[in-house]
Parts: C-alpha cells; structure tokens; sequence
C-alpha cells in the first residue's frame, strides 16, 4: 500500500483501516531502491505489479465514463459478492461492512442517489 509514492516522491492521499487484527510493518524507500539495484527478478515483479495497477485503474475509469449509476452499483456489488460473500438461504451475503456514503464514494455517486438506485 502506498509504494508509489517512493517513485513519485509524493504524499499518499488515501487512508486505510484493518477489517480484522493486523500486523503492519514500513519498508524504507533505501531498502526497496537497493533491493531493485541489487534483484533484476524483483525489479520485474514490481513493474508487473504496478502494470497491472495500472491497467485496473484504466479498467476503472472506462468502467465509470461507460456506465450509469445503476450499472455500477450492480457492478460493485457483483465484486463485493465475488470477493468476499457467504451463500445464505435468501441469497448472498456480504461479509464486507460498508454504510450508504463508503458505497456511493466507490461508485462515484452521491449518497441520496445510491438510497434510491438501491431501493429500485
């Protein structure tokens, strides 16, 4: 999480919050430019790993300039789903706790809209 703000040399502008105990640990900017230095197969791995960052974020932005409130909204759900449900007998459930203004952030709505796209 935030590693490329070491090759951009800027601040990070999100934040993040554990959904369960974790352990956190920061890695220096020297370790990682002498482990690139030193490791062609880890210099790799970091380009495929910020490649394909890079193609989920143009993923992204298609996905949002492309489709209406409705179609996102049912596209993220289907990724919640997806990533981190349970069958129950009425259907799915989502083991990720996200309230109204978390959802309508991810989707790029306001609040208000996502009440009433959810509602339908």
């Amino acid at each position: 999480m935030g590693y490329r703000c070491i090759f951009s040399e800027a601040n990070y502008r999100a934040t993040a919050s554990a959904l369960e105990s974790s352990k956190v640990c920061k890695i220096s900017n020297s370790f990682i430019f002498s482990h690139i230095e030193e490791s062609s197969a880890f210099s790799r791995e970091l380009l495929n790993r910020m490649g394909r960052e890079i193609s989920s974020a143009e993923n992204h932005h298609h996905s949002f300039v492309r489709k209406n409130v409705r179609e996102r909204v049912a596209e993220s759900l289907i990724i919640l789903k997806n990533k981190s449900s349970i069958q129950v007998p009425q259907g799915w459930k989502i083991g990720i706790k996200l309230n109204r203004s978390e959802l309508a952030s991810w989707v790029g709505t306001a609040k208000e809209n996502l009440i009433r796209t959810l509602a339908d």
